[in-house]
């Protein structure tokens, strides 16, 4: 079925005497072979594939990992954040949901849609891909890929409007990359959020998609050349990163740059700033919990309350113990 779409999409392209460039069909999604693809094997047709879902973080874009990052995961030097028994069950309901994200997108804008789909590769640059949700059809040909994202209310924040194209980064640049493979100009991101749905359209960005390809360019040639990229100091991933990349020997003794006095000591500085706010802290807790006195709940001005409770931490490798837990929220009644 896929390559009829492919052969219907190279005619109607070369009917409007447009450039034609179709992606590469590939393995079928999360098969032993789709997945071999995302670590670096030099001896292969193509030694790696840099998926659309990571794209974000080849860019250096992604508020979860770094290139850095995909770099060691490629170099089989990472465990994959799929092998993680909540990874695990993520996935797996997110491949149950896809099927109703789509029955339901279809429902509401009366769209058909082709899937599920293989893996496909960008003709000129083929370390890059992408496995669509789906495509969206038109009269009978391919349209447009189809996205499909299965949300917690926590994440509501980091959506706009409905229609708009105010995604999350990483699914902004991972519908940029769909749309680079794929040929396309649009890309509709169907997501479930609270059992409702909200459909977002991303247009093409060629300025993005050329940076994308620049990014996925640099990060091929520092693989075959095993030259890793630079961490990304200011990232939040990157202590955790550093951490797993060296072991102790203790034998072993090195001279330290200059630069590295200035870090340490800006290290102790912060460490004392983080003393100095903490002991704050407290003394504020303490005046709070004095004005409570007995009460497990305080009311504010304004409408919110502080409840207060006692948390019991089991024994592991220190005794057991309790602590007071304060929070802030609306207090009842209120309006």
């Amino acid at each position: 079925m896929h390559h009829y779409f492919l052969r219907t999409r190279r005619r109607h392209a070369q009917s409007e005497d447009r450039k034609v460039r179709i992606p590469i069909e590939g393995p079928k999604p999360h098969s032993p072979l789709w997945y071999s693809q995302r670590r670096f094997n030099p001896e292969s047709e193509r030694p790696v594939v840099f998926g659309a879902s990571i794209a974000a973080a080849v860019c250096g874009m992604s508020e979860y990992r770094t290139p850095l990052y995909i770099f060691r995961e490629c170099m089989g030097l990472i465990e994959e954040a799929e092998g993680t028994k909540l990874a695990e069950r993520r996935k797996r309901i997110g491949l149950k949901m896809e099927p109703v994200i789509i029955e339901e997108y279809a429902i509401e804008t009366g769209n058909e849609v082709d899937s599920p789909l293989p893996c496909y590769f960008h003709p000129d640059h083929q370390f890059i891909g992408a496995t669509p949700d789906g495509m969206v059809l038109a009269d009978g040909e391919w349209n447009h890929p189809l996205d499909c994202k299965d949300s917690g209310f926590r994440m509501a924040a980091s959506y706009g409007e409905e229609g708009t194209d105010e995604l999350p980064d990483d699914y902004l640049v991972q519908a940029q990359q769909q749309m680079l493979v794929m040929d396309c100009d649009l890309q509709e991101t169907a997501v479930m959020m609270d059992r409702t749905l909200r459909i977002y359209r991303v247009e093409k960005n060629t300025d993005l998609q050329e940076c994308i390809v620049e990014a996925a360019t640099e990060l091929f040639e520092r693989l075959k050349n095993n030259d890793p990229p630079e961490p990304s100091w200011e990232h939040p991933s990157t202590p955790k990163l550093v951490k797993s990349l060296f072991g102790i020997t203790e034998s072993l003794t090195i001279e330290l740059p200059e630069e590295i006095t200035i870090y340490w000591q800006q290290k102790k500085d912060a460490r004392r700033q983080i003393g100095e706010l903490e002991k704050l802290e407290d003394a504020l807790k303490a005046r709070v919990a004095f004005a409570m006195q007995d009460a497990a709940v305080g009311l504010l001005p304004g409408g919110k309350q502080i409840t207060r409770s006692i948390v019991n931490v089991k024994e592991s490798f220190r005794e057991a113990y309790s602590y007071q837990k304060m929070s802030e929220s609306k207090a009842k009644g209120s309006k």
